[in-house]
This record gives C-alpha cells, sequence and structure tokens, in this order.
C-alpha cells in the first residue's frame, strides 16, 4: 500500500475537515510498521502541529506511546498543541508491540502486562500535567489490561479492525472484565476500498493482497507473536498485509456496499469507525464525495501509516 508522504498527510486532514468529517487520528510510529523499517514514517505530533494551524473545527488525536517520552514532555507537547487548537487535542495511549521499535529507540522492553501499568501512571501524569482543556484519551487494546485500563480512565476504547458481528463479544468481555455498566466508547479501525463496483471493489483488495511483500508479513508476524499483545491468536498472512487487522474486513466495493457495512458497524455499537484510504487522497476525496452522502452519521478518517496495540 502506498506510503503517504507528510504533504499529503497534512492535505488529507485539511480536506477531511472540509469535507465535514469529525477526527483526523495520526499514529506514533519511530519504523513503518505497515512498509517496513526501511520506509520513512510522518511524525504524528509534528503532521497535528501543522493541522492545528490549518483546521478549525476536526477533532486531532495522536498516538502516544508511554515509554517513549517522559510525562513532563508529552504533557509539554499537548498544552502547546492544545492552545493552538483548544478542545481538539487527544492522545490515544498504544504501549507497543514492535520490539525492533523499543531496540531503535533505545527504549526498555517490558512484559506486555507492565506496558499497561506504566500507562496508567503515564497517563495519570499527563493529564495532571496539562490540567483541563485535553479531550477525552483513547486506550489501544485488545487485552484484558488495556479493557481496565480504558474502563478506569474513562477513555474511548481503539481496536483493531474486526467485523461487525464481533463487536457484541467485545462489549461482553469489556463488563465481565471490568464490572463497569457503562458501556464503553469503542473505535474501530477500516480499510476503504472505494469503488464504481463492488467487482472494481474486490479487485483492488486481490491486487494489494497480490502486490503484498511475503517477507515483511513473516517479520510482522513474528514481532506480533513474541509480543504479548492480543489482537489476534495467531494471524494470518492477510491479517498483517495491514497491521491494524483492517485488511481481512476491509470495506471495499461501490458506494452503497461500503455506507452499509459502515451502518452496520454503527448497528453493532460502534461510535467511531478510523478510516484508512490506501491511495489517501484520491480514496478520501471519493470517499467524500460518494459514500458520505448517503450515511447518516460520521465517520472517521484516519491517514495513518499503522499500528498494533
Amino acid at each position: 500500500m502506498h506510503a503517504p508522504s507528510a504533504a499529503e498527510c497534512l492535505e488529507a486532514g485539511v480536506l477531511a475537515e472540509r469535507l465535514g468529517l469529525s477526527l483526523v487520528y495520526a499514529s506514533e510510529n519511530f519504523l513503518n510498521c505497515v512498509q517496513g523499517p526501511n520506509t520513512p514514517v510522518v511524525d504524528a505530533w509534528t503532521l497535528l502541529a501543522a493541522l492545528a494551524a490549518r483546521t478549525e473545527r476536526i477533532q486531532l488525536v495522536g498516538g502516544l506511546k508511554p515509554s517513549f517520552r517522559p510525562a513532563a514532555v508529552a504533557a509539554q507537547m499537548l498544552r502547546t498543541l492544545g492552545a493552538l487548537a483548544p478542545g481538539r487535542v487527544a492522545p490515544n495511549v498504544v504501549c507497543g508491540w514492535w520490539r525492533e521499535e523499543f531496540d531503535a529507540c533505545g527504549v526498555t522492553w517490558q512484559p506486555h502486562e507492565e506496558k499497561y501499568a506504566v500507562a496508567a501512571d503515564y497517563l495519570a501524569d499527563v493529564r495532571r500535567l496539562v490540567g483541563s482543556g485535553l479531550a477525552t484519551p483513547f486506550v489501544s487494546g485488545h487485552s484484558d489490561p488495556a479493557f481496565r485500563l480504558a474502563a478506569d480512565t474513562g477513555a474511548t476504547l481503539f481496536l483493531n479492525g474486526m467485523p461487525p458481528e464481533a463487536v457484541a463479544d467485545v462489549r461482553h468481555r469489556f463488563a465481565r472484565l471490568t464490572s463497569s455498566r457503562a458501556k464503553p466508547r469503542i473505535a474501530v479501525n477500516a480499510l476503504i476500498l472505494p469503488a464504481d463496483t463492488d467487482m472494481a471493489g474486490e479487485d483492488r483488495r486481490r491486487a494489494i493482497a497480490d502486490g503484498a511483500d511475503a517477507a515483511l508479513i513473516s517479520l510482522f508476524k513474528s514481532a506480533i507473536l513474541t509480543s504479548g499483545a492480543q489482537s489476534w491468536g495467531v494471524p494470518s498472512d492477510a491479517d498483517l498485509i495491514d497491521t491494524n487487522g483492517a485488511f481481512t474486513t476491509a470495506l471495499a466495493g461501490a458506494p452503497d456496499t461500503i455506507a452499509d457495512r459502515l451502518s452496520a458497524y454503527a448497528e453493532a455499537g460502534v461510535d467511531l469507525v478510523l478510516c484508512q484510504f490506501p491511495d489517501t487522497l484520491r480514496d478520501l476525496a471519493a470517499f467524500g464525495s460518494t459514500v458520505m452522502p448517503l450515511l447518516d452519521r460520521p465517520v472517521m478518517p484516519a491517514p495513518r501509516s499503522g499500528d498494533v496495540p
């Protein structure tokens, strides 16, 4: 899939606001976990700062990996960004799954549960230091510690790609683990492949699968299986064409097909759908002009390079 440049990501965020979308998400990655470690990746918070100066309404959410910078540094970033975009800025706490990324940045690798214990203290410190003005945070993850952190902090639970029918199981498991009567706010990642017809959409899906790098998939599979992350049991090769788990549940086809699929997510209790587009600007524009007029509720674009909690 196409690796968008910083300029393309910036223009996508501006276009998203112009189309009337609600949120743009920038994933914090220090190595590229879609195109591979040798492909440059856009810095999330630099991009969001640029978007703060170019937009007026759209919410700006950025991935934040607790072990990669002190809470005081993160709070200073968020306060500054919040001054440029009052009330529009929120972090998404991502504990990380790729050990090579930790090693490249000189960050100590921790077992999965320890990462979330650190993240709980980190998010509390960030919120205390930032003070008022920070929007509701997100927490990425499918594991028990991720669910508990989302419940304890009132965060939106950000999940990898999954079919709508799997969402009920997520809600039941969340309630069982957290003893919470409140329904969690759920965001789900989705890969959008707009086309004129369903057949053309499936052709796009097959072309992406046929062009996938087998060595890269093997690299990511090994990293995920040893990470302790619980997004999958044993991921298939197709699961790892996009490391947010979105490829196998991609929304591909004609505008009405994609709109119906998005409606199914809403009916299943998904509050936000964060959309990835293989051809960022072209697909986002097509989505805005052909799919959005068919929707009863907004969905969320995400020009991002990808991350797995």
